[in-house]
């Protein structure tokens, strides 16, 4: 009975990380319905180059998980998010703040090791990265919202997924 919870909760674990790893069509963040997603939580800080809003989405994966969304549209939903962060967060930094980065990590876990008691890979996984100049989002286009939404961000915001996340190659950036 142990064994086979363990199995459960390792095949769970792997796919959470798995349903953003695998390949899938690509699907604008608009294909998944984020009206009744949690609010992203949050914490803002400062570091030596700027502001840092670090965003805890582990309740998003895990949701995009049990909804089987695919991985493009689930990377989609997870970038226009952490570009309308970005946007709507950065009036909280100190004047004068000339970078902000939006770091979105999650908290995976897997099996327990028995002599250790410890899971080999638990821990805080970064999915993706937006940074820019906060200032810079008074210039932003009135349809950033709907263009984020396809895809498509606001010039001077560099949006880059881990480097195990790379799209299809057909997939629009």
């Amino acid at each position: 009975m142990k064994i086979a919870l363990l199995r459960a909760n390792a095949c769970r674990a792997l796919a959470a990380v798995t349903i953003l790893l695998s390949a899938a069509a690509a699907a604008p963040a608009a294909s998944v319905d984020l009206a009744h997603y949690p609010q992203p939580r949050v914490v803002l800080s400062l570091d030596a180059s700027g502001g840092v809003l670090w965003w805890d989405a582990t309740l998003w994966v895990e949701r995009l998980l049990d909804n089987a969304t695919p991985r493009e549209a689930a990377l989609r939903a997870l970038e226009y998010e952490a570009v309308k962060l970005f946007v709507t967060r950065a009036g909280e930094l100190p004047a004068g703040t000339t970078h902000l980065r939006v770091v979105v990590v999650f908290a995976q876990s897997g099996l327990v090791s028995g002599p250790y008691a410890t899971r080999p890979d638990a821990g805080i996984r970064t999915l993706l990265t937006v940074e820019g100049d906060p200032r810079k989002r008074a210039s932003f286009p009135r349809t950033w919202e709907s263009d984020a939404q396809r895809g498509v961000f606001p010039p001077g915001l560099s949006v880059v997924p881990a480097a195990d996340l790379l799209r299809a190659a057909n997939a629009p950036h």
